[in-house]
């Protein structure tokens, strides 16, 4: 167990100074040639602005498997919750979740649903 935590931390190191290689080339490459008195950075800033990017646009700095998929699943999954509603469940919900004054069931009512009926 501590052996495979080992090699996932350290699989981690070594992406991570990849990406932060390949940010300084793609800097130094781009960067001096497009805005004037933009200047050349060296590894270790590279780095920096590699974290300083994971911090501001990231969530963290775990690297996700499955990537957006599950927001879609998830958006499915609701929509199939509601097409099986029946129009008093509808208005129910609507009335338990007044969103900023759309009008939702419409919403969902005209959206395809994918499947062939």
């Amino acid at each position: 167990m501590k052996a495979r935590i080992f090699r996932k931390l350290v699989f981690m190191v070594i992406i991570q100074l990849v990406i932060s290689l390949i940010v300084m080339l793609s800097w130094n490459w781009l960067l001096p040639n497009i805005f004037v008195g933009v200047a050349h950075i060296n590894y270790w800033q590279a780095i920096g602005i590699f974290i300083l990017c994971r911090l501001l646009f990231g969530s963290s700095f775990r690297f996700r498997r499955e990537g957006m998929g599950h927001e879609m699943r998830d958006r499915n999954r609701i929509r199939e919750k509601w097409m099986n509603m029946t129009p008093e469940q509808k208005e129910a919900f609507m009335k338990k979740r007044n969103l900023y004054g759309r009008n939702l069931i419409d919403f969902f009512d005209s959206q395809p649903t994918g499947k062939e009926d």
